[in-house]
């Protein structure tokens, strides 16, 4: 597999293909983040207001629930509909905004379904892994302390190999799901085997895809910084003359940035799996020829 045209091609498709970017927004996009000191100090008078207001509380409360289900939604659509989207380019099928769409929310429910799935498999493990040596250092004496200590040590690797497994897994069973449109346990079944016969590409390419998004988020961090830079220098002199062209500019630039990189994340994974030495060659044909029929 020819590692660095899969990357360019994964970028073009990212930076060319715009009318994916609405399904990489939600498919790339992480909870907002803030400053944990200005949190802290806040705090205090955040919860005295909150319990004098019980009623707005309660409401406020089934908003956010509600906005995170929407968001839920859309980012399971997303999901199917990007893998979808590419499927077809790299098939030279048919592909538009439409199309994407109506397999993302054809497919809604397995895709939903495989997510749970695995979700449950690796909270599950994990459960298993680390609660008996966790009961043991909580409750236990010296020696079973000590024994749960070591149990954790021990199962440090074991856990960095499950974590490569599961990722593996989701990324080949969701393409299985979508792009031969299989059931989610065959999708499952459908991925091991993809791995077991392909296991020193699929741990290549999950490498350079870490490395890739940690260097990405690296570089997204830096030039936000430094496009931040003159709009603080601007809000010590007057606060609106920086907030207002900061969110302006930045809100725009942020937005887009998070629609590439969902897009180039998913492309890679798609574009990586149906280049593998022994790819599924019925993911190919039938992202192919479902669109063109």
């Amino acid at each position: 597999m020819e590692y660095g045209k899969l990357i360019k091609d994964a970028l073009a498709i990212a930076w060319r293909k715009r009318y994916l970017w609405v399904f990489g927004f939600f498919a790339g996009a992480g909870s907002p983040s803030f400053d944990n000191q200005l949190a802290t100090e806040k705090l205090g008078d955040a919860w005295d207001w909150l319990a004098g207001n019980p009623g707005l509380v309660v409401v406020l409360a089934a908003m956010a629930l509600g906005v995170g289900l929407v968001f839920w939604v859309l980012q399971v659509v997303s999901q199917g509909s990007l893998v979808r989207g590419v499927g077809d380019i790299e098939a030279s099928a048919p592909s538009d905004f439409e199309r994407a769409l109506s397999h993302g929310l054809k497919l809604f429910w397995r895709v939903l379904g495989l997510q749970l799935l695995l979700f449950a498999a690796v909270v599950g493990a994990a459960a298993l892994a680390a609660g008996p040596p966790a009961l043991m250092i909580a409750f236990g004496g010296t020696g079973l302390k000590v024994l749960g200590v070591a149990w954790l040590v021990a199962a440090i690797l074991p856990a960095i190999a499950g974590l490569v497994a599961a990722g593996l897994l989701w990324n080949y069973a969701l393409r299985h799901l979508v792009l031969e449109e299989m059931p989610v346990f065959d999708s499952v079944r459908s991925a091991w085997l993809s791995i077991k016969s392909n296991f020193s590409e699929s741990v290549i390419l999950f490498a350079i895809g870490l490395g890739i998004g940690l260097a990405l988020g690296l570089a997204v961090v830096l030039a936000l910084v430094l496009l931040a830079i003159p709009f603080v220098i601007l809000g010590i002199i007057n606060l609106a003359l920086g907030l207002a062209p900061g969110l302006i500019i930045g809100v725009p630039v942020f937005i887009m940035l998070i629609c590439v990189l969902g897009v180039f994340q998913s492309a890679y994974w798609t574009l990586g799996f149906m280049r593998l030495p022994s790819a599924p060659l019925g993911a190919v044909r039938s992202s192919g020829d479902a669109t063109a029929s």
